[in-house]
């Protein structure tokens, strides 16, 4: 039978030129490029697979390098700081000429690969929980822990990133990081997704336009290349190139500093980058490096602040102090593992370092006598071997008969404290002596003059409006906290309570150094007040920042203003979280965050719960910090934008007359 054939027809008319027909070619589609980096993402997260299977095994199991019992092998065994049980990512099924069945695996613990007896494993607790799937890291600096338990090890500390949970165990996640990264988060760290959204974010970073934009350093301030810089992510060049405007450099929140560097460098502030080429130094802002000719007291240390960054890894940080006469001399240097491939490294870091101590931690000259010396700052990488001097500086040591306090004592906080002081150093600056441990003592004439009694204890006269509005919230606030049983569902009515009756302990003016001994502690100055420091939520312990912040964001719900019986107002919350341990019926986890959003807060305080490097949840304080920091998106924990009551304003009393002789 012969196939029936459509006719090619075309009509004419007789004053219509005879056209040439064309015949369009189909169209070739064209080869998307693959970020390579969007690939090691893919390829990480196990991204072609809709679910993976795991298995478990006791103790220890052999792992083969083929599927054969025949081949090499080790007893492979957990014995990583991972608290995680003994499983394994099966990534295939192979049965061996004998008869035997494999699976190809990769540990959950590790990165060792290879082949196991099929026979040798078990059920998997982590599949057994039935959480699995895809999420996208929520909070700035999540916490990457080595065990189930919020007082664990920190194993990372990790932003902007998708992960994969393989399951849950003991109420946490254990997730696979798009970086590699294996460990426990608590839940509330993260915002579940689709795989289709992982997909098409992963489309985008491939985009012909963002691929454009991920080689490119947009070194040229504007708006339009913050933008751009957003869109192309923290694997950009443009991110890579503007890290290099932070004097203390930082894995967490690296994109929204980047951005904000530029942003103030396209309005005419902030520091310039240094770029990477070779090795640079990018000097402190608020710690200045030693100037020549400058004059340092006997008896003290000298802190070191900057960032150093390169074009290729890191292998050595060095700080000499060379006597130019008979004196002693020191020099301390701080190594780092080329595998590391640390291009970014701030001096008063330890973490990235074998030593596991900062390079101003080592660098102390408290010891050394009057003189003449030359203090010289160098680095090494693996491209630049021989070493490049970044700062060599000609300085002297002068015996004084009084210590006096200075810019270099100030925890890269000075410039709020001056801004606080209205730039009149005479208010915080003050002659003081060392007594033991971490205490000082203070200059008769500057306490006398300066610190003064309030309703919250003796602080600066300057500071006494602050904590006098402070306490007129504490006084005059009321709030009620309804407890909601997570396993049960059963509910514990709130009491109204006075504000001020949350807290139990509180302290001032105490002139001091921070634990460190570094620095001046802000308790000094009378800027400052400790709150419930008797209580594990408010330790200065870095693990706090998730144990807090994941109360109040995820367990703590704002119901607003209402009215008891007797006619007061309160701000009604309620909360659902498991943390058992209470003051006057309210979760300890929450208390102080009810204290500085209700009364500090308002009263102009910063909170030390959002330090970048610690968790001082104890720590109210008006010369240290920045407050907007309670309302950034990201990291804030504000909840409240209507008060009861107006803003309240302090009026001194006026002193009075002097009495008639």
């Amino acid at each position: 039978m012969t196939a029936e054939v459509t006719p090619y027809v075309i009509s004419f008319t007789a004053d219509t030129p005879q056209p040439t027909a064309e015949i369009t070619p189909e169209p070739v589609a064209e080869e998307v490029a693959i970020d390579p980096a969007v690939q090691a993402i893919r390829d990480t997260l196990y991204l072609d697979r809709d679910s993976l299977q795991l298995v478990g095994f006791k103790g220890a199991i052999f792992l083969y390098t083929e599927p054969s019992k025949d081949a090499e092998h080790i007893k492979l065994e957990n014995d990583t700081p991972l608290k995680v049980p003994d499983e394994l990512i099966v990534l295939s099924e192979v049965t061996s000429e004998r008869g035997d069945l494999f699976f190809q695996v990769r540990a959950v613990f590790s990165n060792d690969t290879g082949y196991v007896l099929e026979k040798d494993t078990r059920y998997s607790q982590l599949a057994r929980s039935g959480v699995s799937g895809f999420a996208q890291i929520e909070s700035n600096g999540c916490f990457i822990l080595a065990d189930a338990n919020k007082k664990s090890d920190v194993l990372a500390t990790e932003s902007d990133q998708a992960v994969r949970i393989l399951g849950e165990y003991h109420d946490f996640y254990y997730i696979l990081t798009e970086n590699g990264k294996l460990g426990f988060v608590e839940p509330a760290q993260l915002t579940l997704i689709e795989r289709d959204d992982l997909e098409q974010r992963l489309a985008l970073a491939s985009a012909p336009g963002v691929l454009a934009t991920m080689s490119d350093p947009l070194t040229e301030a504007s708006a339009a290349n913050a933008a751009k810089m957003l869109r192309a992510g923290v694997k950009s060049a443009a991110l890579d190139y503007w890290n290099t405007a932070q004097d203390h450099t930082t894995q967490q929140g690296q994109l929204k500093k980047a951005t904000v560097a530029m942003l103030s460098n396209a309005v005419g502030t902030g520091l310039l980058p240094v770029g990477r080429e070779g090795i640079k130094y990018q000097p402190c802002l608020e710690v200045p490096p030693l100037a020549e000719g400058e004059e340092l007291q006997q008896g003290l240390d000298f802190n070191i602040h900057g960032s150093i960054f390169t074009d290729s890894p890191l292998t050595s940080v060095s700080a000499s102090f060379v006597s130019l006469g008979e004196s002693s001399s020191i020099d301390v240097t701080v190594t780092f593992n080329p595998e590391d491939a640390v291009r970014n490294y701030s001096i008063c870091s330890s973490k990235e370092t074998v030593e596991e101590k900062a390079l101003d931690t080592l660098f102390d000259i408290s010891m050394l006598r009057a003189g003449r010396y030359r203090y010289t700052l160098s680095a090494k990488t693996v491209a630049h071997p021989e070493g490049i001097t970044l700062q060599s500086t000609e300085c002297k040591i002068v015996d004084t008969k009084r210590i006096v306090l200075t810019r270099n004592k100030f925890d890269d906080n000075y410039i709020e404290a001056s801004k606080f002081f209205g730039g009149d150093t005479d208010k915080f600056l003050f002659h003081y002596s060392l007594t033991d441990d971490r205490g000082i003592s203070t200059e008769n004439d500057w306490r006398n003059k300066y610190i003064v009694e309030s309703s919250l204890g003796r602080v600066h006269s300057d500071a006494v409006p602050y904590f006098e509005a402070a306490n007129h919230y504490l006084e005059n606030t009321y709030v009620c906290v309804t407890i909601i049983s997570p396993r049960t569902g059963n509910v514990t009515n709130g009491r109204v309570t006075l504000l001020k009756d949350l807290i139990d302990k509180e302290t001032t003016y105490v002139p001091r150094f921070q634990s460190n001994l570094e620095y001046v502690s802000h308790h000094t100055l009378g800027t400052a007040i400790d709150v419930n420091d008797n209580m594990y939520p408010n330790f200065n312990i870095l693990s706090n920042h998730d144990l807090v912040g994941s109360d109040v964001k995820h367990h703590l719900a704002y119901n607003g203003i209402k009215t008891a019986d007797d006619g007061r107002q309160y701000y009604d919350f309620s909360y659902d979280g498991s943390y058992s341990a209470r003051f006057n019926r309210v979760p300890k986890t929450i208390i102080n965050y009810l204290l500085y959003e209700l009364a500090f807060f308002r009263a102009g305080f910063q909170w030390g719960y959002y330090y970048e490097t610690a968790c001082d949840g104890m720590h109210f304080m008006l010369t240290e910090n920045d407050i907007n920091r309670h309302m950034h998106s990201d990291i804030g924990l504000r909840k409240i934008y209507t008060y009861i009551d107006p803003e309240w304003t302090y009026t001194p009393s006026a002193s009075p007359a002097a009495t008639a002789p």
